[in-house]
């Protein structure tokens, strides 16, 4: 039977690609029926993009401004790009319009205005007077199972809110009970959200990366400073006292009265790491390696030996100055035979293998450094804008997959109300496949 139905169906959509486009008059033809838009209600499709009138996909008119996604019998049933997707009607029964939804919250109300809520509530209110008019038990026959197991006003106001799930098959869950097509797009939606937060934490460790690398190369800076200081005041005092030896002047050019100066330029390097180029698997290997480890479990109360950095900051801008004087003379020399410091790149970015705290850095100064200029303003920027865009896609996704879900639990709902029999288990392939039984 599905087969011959599959066959049919295929047939159908043969003869409707092999039909023409434009009329005679070349008018654009629409819908399997294939005529001119003459003002009769049509639905585009989110599968294929064809318009299709809905007196032809068999669709009530006054369910028009509740279609939030459709797809034509071609999509839906052949080629499996989805099912209809109907928004939230209004609870009042007589309303076919859609439930308001909050443009700040997002939350969606049971009604599509206030007015319909109030009407539905002064309804419900004149019903119940009725029925207790004619029942002598009325309390019993208003307060239900649900009604009696509220708590508090907020489980109140949250009836009706949810649909239950689907449970009146023993032993049978919603997951067992939907079609191959649902599972599949759940397995696809689950899979491109695992994507997405396998690429959202690569981002969130760049960033936590990123910080913590800044608060280390302004550590780096204040340590330099103090021990570029203290060398230059031990230096000073050296000179002083070969000067008085000397029988020379307490006045020199270290400072007044021979007592030497404090004032000293600021060490501000650049800082710029070269390990944030990295990107994909490449970032993901560097994260398991020591210098990732080691920047990220770095503390500002940790200890840095000043003397030791000193040394190497020094033998660093050595090599960065000879590099760059060698360029000066030579560039064309350099680009042929591609002769360079094996420690320094160009512009000045440290790419030592050795595990020193300088390793990957830039020492050039900061206000020097044009290439590296606020580099961590742009990377921090880049990171967190990427980080919300992958978080609402996530989101989005997982919408869908609950939307999904709700859908098929709808659709199991209202084939069980509609057919006694499948309330029998047996009937569950029934349900499965989605045959109406005779």
């Amino acid at each position: 039977m599905l087969n011959d139905h599959k066959k049919n169906l295929e047939q159908q959509y043969s003869k409707f690609q092999k039909a023409p486009k434009f009329s005679l008059n070349s008018e654009q033809l629409y819908c399997v029926c294939r005529k001119p838009d003459n003002g009769e209600l049509m639905v585009a499709c989110d599968g294929c993009d064809q318009w299709f009138h809905f007196k032809c996909m068999h669709l009530d008119k006054k369910y028009k401004d509740l279609i939030s996604k459709f797809y034509c019998v071609f999509c839906d049933e052949l080629f499996g790009r989805g099912k209809t997707q109907y928004k939230r009607k209004c609870r009042l029964p007589e309303c076919y319009k859609p439930a308001r939804v909050d443009i700040v919250t997002g939350q969606t109300s049971k009604y599509c205005c206030d007015a319909h809520g109030v009407k539905f509530m002064k309804d419900y209110v004149v019903d119940v007077v009725r029925k207790s008019e004619k029942e002598t038990t009325s309390v019993n026959a208003l307060f239900t199972k649900e009604a009696i197991s509220i708590a508090n006003y907020s489980e109140f106001k949250a009836l009706g809110m949810t649909l239950p799930i689907f449970d009146k098959i023993s032993g049978k869950s919603l997951v067992n009970l939907m079609s191959e097509q649902t599972k599949e797009r759940l397995a696809s939606i689950d899979v491109n959200i695992g994507n997405l937060e396998k690429l959202e934490r690569t981002y969130e460790s760049k960033l936590k990366y990123l910080m913590k690398l800044r608060g280390l190369v302004k550590k780096l800076n204040e340590q330099l400073t103090k021990a570029i200081l203290d060398e230059n005041m031990k230096i000073s005092s050296v000179d002083l006292k070969s000067q008085n030896g000397k029988g020379g002047s307490k006045r020199n050019r270290n400072g007044k009265n021979g007592k030497a100066s404090k004032r000293t330029a600021k060490t501000d390097i650049c800082g710029y790491d070269t390990s944030l180029q990295l990107l994909g698997n490449s970032w993901i290997k560097f994260t398991n390696g020591e210098r990732y480890k080691s920047v990220i479990g770095w503390d500002n109360s940790f200890s840095i030996n000043e003397k030791g950095i000193l040394t190497e900051f020094k033998l660093l801008r050595k090599r960065l100055q000879i590099t760059e004087d060698e360029q000066r003379e030579d560039v064309s020399r350099e680009q042929s035979e591609g002769e360079m410091n094996s420690n320094i790149k160009s512009d000045g970015c440290i790419v030592d293998k050795e595990l020193t705290i300088f390793c990957g850095l830039c020492v050039k100064d900061r206000k020097k450094c044009s290439k590296h200029l606020t580099w961590y303003t742009t990377i921090y920027d880049s990171l967190d804008s990427n980080i919300a865009s992958i978080s609402e896609e996530i989101n989005t996704l997982r919408k869908e997959k609950d939307k999904v879900k709700q859908e098929e639990n709808i659709q199991l709902w209202e084939k069980w109300r509609n057919n006694p029999i499948l309330k029998n288990e047996s009937a569950s392939t029934v349900i499965h496949q989605g045959i109406t039984p005779k």
